[in-house]
């Protein structure tokens, strides 16, 4: 049997492995829709329907297939990320392909992270969610230095070579995990999850899934109507990488204790309204506030996440998984409506009400837990 240890560096290779496809083309999907004829209403619809279908379709993956193997759930997202990608080749618009490219998005969000989340679960030791975490993280954003670039030269060449290269390293990232995705790993006699336990992390969770839409899926769009090139969008997740790699490995460990991890998230939040407001009135900045955004990012990312997985690994993996995915994509779909009723560009402010959020119901929970 796999020791836990041997186990995370065969997820670590997997994930290197599948978000070196992802990376390739994932910041460019909206802009692949406009590209196409679709207007930005379409697009950002297309973010919104294919958010409401991965909570469905989680919801339901959790019901009905709590019996299978997780590596059932790793082929199917691995599946349809490469039928997305060849529906994004069809160079116009039409309700078949729109249909078409939502569910099959919604597919892999739902079955990639169902499996991605329940073996990072299975393996986890609570008191190390941190350490795991970061290196998880590293295995991801090593990834993603330079491959976005990549992907930008690819896309501006042909969609063909895209989808080529993309599917090549999602097939190959299943290798590494085929005996240890095989295991039975759901846990069906844990407990199940009892929400009013976590509030706080739920809330938590719910603002950080909405921020990160804006700041990198909504700033993307916005970029690239404002005539930026994709050379220059590629750089909103490498930007991300450099810091998340070049901090992560210094402060994981210290995440471990509670004090340490609400002081860094209530700076991090404080300076997220900061930044928010700097993006919005000095758009042009693209570079320095990528870097900005990607370190306050992860800086949140790592403290929301540890907490909320070592809450989670005692209860039942699959539901534990599904349940993360539901909090990530309402949030995601609440940030997407607001942004087609306020528009695009003051989309770019919502980080302010969400971090406010946290200063004035987070609070709330912590209290009525204590008593």
């Amino acid at each position: 049997m796999l020791s836990h240890k041997n186990a995370f560096r065969r997820f670590q290779l997997s994930i290197f492995l599948h978000f070196i496809g992802r990376g390739l083309y994932s910041i460019f999907v909206p802009i692949i829709l406009l590209q196409n004829g679709y207007s930005l209403t379409q697009t950002l619809l297309f973010l919104l329907l294919s958010a409401w279908v991965t909570i469905i379709t989680s919801l339901w993956a959790v019901k009905t297939l709590q019996k299978q193997r997780v590596i059932l759930f790793n082929v199917i997202g691995v599946l349809a990320e490469i039928t997305l990608l060849v529906l994004l080749t069809r160079p116009e618009y039409s309700l078949f392909a729109f249909a078409g490219i939502l569910t099959f998005e919604a597919l892999y969000f739902t079955f990639y992270y169902l499996a991605y989340y329940s073996i990072f679960n299975h393996f986890n030791d609570a008191q190390k969610t941190s350490a795991n975490l970061g290196n998880t993280q590293i295995a991801i954003h090593l990834s993603s230095l330079v491959v976005p670039l990549i992907g930008a030269l690819l896309l501006g060449k042909s969609t063909g070579w895209l989808v080529l290269v993309t599917a090549v390293f999602l097939l190959a990232s299943l290798f590494p995990i085929l005996q240890l995705s095989a295991m039975d790993i759901n846990g069906e006699r844990r407990q199940k999850i009892r929400l009013w336990t976590m509030r706080k992390e739920i809330l938590e969770y719910a603002i950080l899934s909405g921020i990160e839409i804006v700041i990198f899926t909504l700033w993307a769009i916005y970029a690239f109507r404002s005539g930026f090139s994709l050379v220059v969008i590629s750089s909103i997740p490498i930007a991300e990488a450099v810091v998340k790699i070049l901090i992560t490995q210094n402060i994981k460990n210290r995440l471990q204790h509670v004090r340490q991890r609400e002081t860094i998230k209530r700076l991090a939040f404080v300076s997220l309204i900061l930044a928010s407001l700097y993006r919005y009135f000095l758009p042009g900045h693209i570079l320095v506030s990528n870097l900005l955004f990607g370190f306050l990012y992860m800086i949140l990312h790592l403290t929301i996440e540890t907490e909320l997985f070592q809450k989670l690994k005692s209860h039942q993996t699959y539901q534990a998984s599904a349940f993360v995915s539901v909090i990530a994509f309402a949030s995601r779909s609440i940030v997407i409506l607001l942004t087609l009723v306020i528009g695009l560009k003051y989309s770019l402010l919502l980080p302010i009400p969400l971090a406010l959020g946290y200063f004035i119901f987070a609070p709330m929970f912590t209290k009525k837990r204590a008593l």
